[in-house]
């Protein structure tokens, strides 16, 4: 019988990472990222996300670029984009109000990228935002764990 494939949810500092390199972004992290993007397009692992990471993503949503990228994510077999529901919305909406009540302020998306996470049965969501990380830390984002991106094992590059 096949293993069950790990859900990793990637919230939209991810992709950004990964498609912009961003410098502020550590090097294990967006190692780990392309790490796992390879390992997502080979069917090791399922990438799962809202259904709006693009609008996050791209600059220009609808331009070329980031129609052909999502085109050819949404054929791959092990991504999964998520429809925000009426019950996403509702986990969000709690979860803002944790984080206000405790004093800490979380953007609406962030929130809502947390709670699609956990009402999805992911094993992990991924971000690149220490806050949300901190956030998690301190008990407010429920429990799935909120995490950097990281791998157990890096994979060799040869260069030919």
């Amino acid at each position: 019988m096949p293993s069950k494939l790990s859900r990793l949810y990637w919230d939209a500092c991810c992709f950004i990472a990964l498609f912009e390199s961003q410098p502020s972004v550590p090097q294990h992290q967006l190692a780990a990222l392309k790490s796992t993007f390879r390992d997502m397009l080979d069917g090791k692992v399922k990438i799962v996300t809202s259904d709006a990471y693009y609008i996050e993503v791209f600059k220009d949503p609808e331009g070329e670029q980031a129609m052909r990228i999502k085109v050819e994510l949404e054929n791959c077999p092990n991504f999964e984009p998520l429809l925000i529901s009426t019950n996403v919305s509702q986990l969000a909406g709690r979860l803002r109000k944790a984080c206000i009540d405790a004093d800490q302020s979380i953007e609406g998306l962030d929130a809502q990228h947390v709670a699609a996470g956990q009402l999805s049965r992911c094993d992990e969501i991924w971000t690149t935002d220490k806050n949300l990380v901190k956030k998690f830390a301190k008990g407010l984002l429920g429990t799935t764990p909120i995490v950097f991106p990281h791998v157990t094992q890096y994979r060799l590059e040869f260069e030919p």
